[in-house]
Parts: C-alpha cells; sequence; structure tokens
C-alpha cells in the first residue's frame, strides 16, 4: 500500500461544511473518538494510507442528515438541513 504524509490542508479537506468530522471519518487518520484538544497538531506530518485517506475525505458530509446532527435543537437542525440541501450536500 502507498503512503503519503498527512497535512493541515488534507484534515481541511474532508472537514464538512460544518468543520466537523464523523467517527468513521477519524478512526481513518487515527484519531480516538472523542477526539481530545490537539488532535490535529498530533496527526499532522504522520504517514498514512492513501485509500484510507481518500476514504476519509470521501466521507465529508456524509454524516449531516436529516435525523443527524445530534445534540443540535430542532430549529437550528432545520436550518443546517435547509443548508445542506440547498448545497445539495444531502
Amino acid at each position: 500500500m502507498r503512503q503519503t504524509i498527512l497535512t493541515e490542508q488534507h484534515i481541511q479537506d474532508g472537514a464538512s461544511m460544518f468543520g466537523s468530522w464523523s467517527r468513521t471519518q477519524m478512526a481513518l487518520i487515527g484519531v480516538a473518538w472523542p477526539p481530545k484538544n490537539g488532535w490535529k497538531k498530533q496527526i499532522v506530518g504522520k504517514p498514512i494510507d492513501e485509500d484510507d485517506l481518500e476514504k476519509f475525505i470521501h466521507l465529508k458530509n456524509k454524516h449531516i442528515t436529516e435525523k443527524g446532527l445530534p445534540g443540535l435543537k430542532a430549529k437550528q437542525r432545520e436550518e443546517y438541513i435547509e443548508i445542506a440541501k440547498r448545497k445539495q450536500l444531502i
């Protein structure tokens, strides 16, 4: 398997429209759930399998669904869902 070096840009490329990542994405880049403060600094510059990196980026926004977004109040969830639909993310 081919490896590449994980960069800050890779991490941002996988972030959702809300600046978050799913548990699955974090596992792909070797971050325990829930991520602790400083997790980005700990993994930037480390080798990662190119297939895992591709999956990480492909999963961007996949955790945002109409039933998802736990922890948000109903009104805020509805607003986020409308934004995601307009951007054709869901």
